[in-house]
């Protein structure tokens, strides 16, 4: 349906309009976060306030890799290295303690926080570029207002916690991967994909429940590969053979046409009655190889020296990065136990002790002695394998109740509350002081937001695109993506264990998906009280061209 010139001005008045108010909504958003940041890591919620459990062990190793350098023992392979190593480089070039004392031997933690403000400051606007990349620049503002709110993206990066590098190395990985698909030129693409090899291996040192998110995406590309190069060789005698005599264009790595979409990279149709379908291209393969290839290639250069690590540490016997794995496996699967205690005879120096939140929460009472160190895998491996071969439905429900766990029945840990001696600021209103900081750092209520504004609509968006998904050709292969590290998460939880604070750095991915469901339910409702859906645009790619060729353009983005 054409639109007259009237109406094309009153809608693109209206777009205006609704693309400013969300602009200036999302900068004061995110300058909002940017201080709420500020005030919750450098007054009201200090690192060093909170040194218990986990973070006491990143505290320490980190002090006795500055301190003691070489000296890391068995015991130190069972924690991953990243968390405790970016924490120990900060500490050893601590900025303040030379701006102050002109050396490094009055050593604060002042620049190991501040490094955690600066990339907890910039997951945003990493968030918002990928949402920009996919879906375009309205999904990318709304993406940014949802992020930079988040209390758990603070709170964590309030902590001497491996979360906060963690997230922002994968999301920075991420939208490197998605640029090294996007970008026009090879000679960039190549690099790009590197580097993002280079943060995943980052975020692999940091906490390896990345490992199977990622494994799954690659395979997804890879099985993108194959279509797009199946295709190139049953056409390689004809390209056009799909419809004989029309031209296909194939140059869309880049701008306009992919984004919007969801679509990573799109071949089509260009003319003729098959114009705008999309179709598989071999070049295409080829990209997607060559991003494959490359970001491996930067993932083995961080990886292979982890393991070496770690495999030295553990007296020669191979180690993938650390042991944490195996110990999580045990404890996701040796009945309802609430704590571990590994006792290795050998070495009775190197008792570990180690149990979850959810299982104190869910009432569990039972303590664990393993008569093994946390360290030896291979038997960490055993004990779970054989208590659930002898208890196979309980090990079933278990594992269900670990998924279900990633996302509700249980708080995030660890809590938010003030450290003893230091009040959160209240408001006095007629005389009464009201906890209002307490209310905006609660994590119980952004559990609920959580799940009514982010979980919500990124399911219901996922469910109604299900068909794309599978569709290697281009319009869900940004959808997938998004979906696979979700999806990854939950096999992880359900082979070993799940709990709230393994599923929040993930959540980066649902708030894009729930930003492109809102962004679209606006589009909708926009289209009806305008009585049109589409607009006439020309082609960008034929505007220039012998004569524009009209397509079908969203009013938003």
């Amino acid at each position: 349906m054409s639109s007259t010139p009237s109406d094309f001005d009153r809608r693109a008045i209206a777009a205006s309009l609704w693309g400013s108010v969300l602009f200036w909504a999302s900068a004061c958003a995110y300058l909002f976060g940017v201080a709420w940041r500020a005030a919750h890591m450098f007054v009201c919620h200090n690192a060093t306030d909170y040194v218990y459990s986990d973070m006491m062990g990143f505290f320490v190793r980190a002090q006795g890799l500055v301190h003691r350098p070489g000296q890391e023992s068995i015991i130190d392979i069972v924690l991953p290295p990243g968390g405790h190593m970016f924490f120990a480089f900060f500490y050893r070039y601590d900025l303040y303690s030379l701006v102050k004392f002109h050396d490094f031997n009055h050593r604060t933690w002042w620049t190991a926080i501040s490094a955690q403000f600066v990339l907890s400051s910039l997951v945003p606007l990493l968030i918002a570029a990928i949402g920009y990349e996919l879906y375009g620049r309205r999904t990318a503002l709304v993406a940014l207002i949802l992020s930079s709110l988040y209390f758990p993206f603070i709170h964590y990066a309030s902590h001497f916690m491996s979360e906060g590098p963690f997230l922002f190395c994968m999301v920075l990985s991420f939208w490197l991967l998605i640029r090294s698909i996007r970008v026009r030129s090879w000679w960039v693409s190549a690099p790009v994909a590197l580097v993002a090899g280079v943060g995943l291996g980052a975020s692999m040192g940091l906490k390896p429940v990345v490992v199977l998110p990622a494994l799954l995406i690659f395979c997804w590309l890879g099985f993108t590969v194959c279509r797009h190069w199946w295709w190139a060789w049953r056409h390689r005698a004809d390209p056009s053979a799909i419809h004989p005599g029309n031209e296909i264009h194939t140059a869309t790595f880049y701008e306009t046409e992919a984004r919007g979409q969801g679509q990573l990279v799109l071949s089509y149709d260009t003319s003729g009655p098959g114009r705008g379908r999309p179709i598989l291209c071999g070049a295409i393969g080829n990209r997607l190889a060559l991003v494959m290839l490359c970001s491996g290639m930067g993932l083995i250069s961080i990886v292979v020296p982890l393991i070496q690590r770690a495999t030295k540490l553990n007296e020669g016997r191979f180690c993938f990065i650390s042991t944490n794995g195996a110990v999580t496996t045990l404890m996701g699967h040796f009945g309802e136990s609430r704590l571990f205690q590994f006792r290795d005879p050998k070495r009775p120096h190197l008792n570990f002790d180690s149990g979850y939140p959810v299982a104190y929460q869910k009432g569990y009472h039972q303590d664990v002695v393993m008569p093994f160190g946390a360290y030896d895998a291979p038997r960490c491996l055993d004990a779970a394998w054989k208590w659930s071969k002898e208890n196979p439905l309980d090990a079933v429900q278990l594992s269900s109740e670990h998924v279900h766990d990633l996302f509700y029945g249980s708080v995030p840990w660890p809590a938010s509350y003030p450290a003893p001696g230091k009040p959160w600021p209240t408001v006095t209103i007629a005389g009464k002081p009201i906890e209002i900081y307490h209310w905006m750092c609660d994590m119980t209520i952004f559990m609920k937001i959580f799940w009514i504004c982010i979980l919500l609509p990124a399911v219901i968006f996922l469910v109604v695109r299900v068909p794309r998904l599978f569709r290697p050709q281009g319009p869900g292969l940004g959808d997938a993506l998004l979906a696979l590290p979700i999806l990854g998460l939950m096999i992880g939880a359900f082979v070993a264990l799940g709990e709230p604070r393994y599923r929040i750095p993930f959540d980066a991915f649902l708030i894009i998906l729930a930003a492109r469901a809102y962004t679209l339910g606006a589009h909708r409702t926009v289209s009806q009280l305008s009585g049109e859906t589409t607009f006439d645009i020309p082609h960008p790619n034929r505007a220039n061209s012998g004569g524009p060729t009209p397509v079908a353009a969203p009013l938003m983005s």
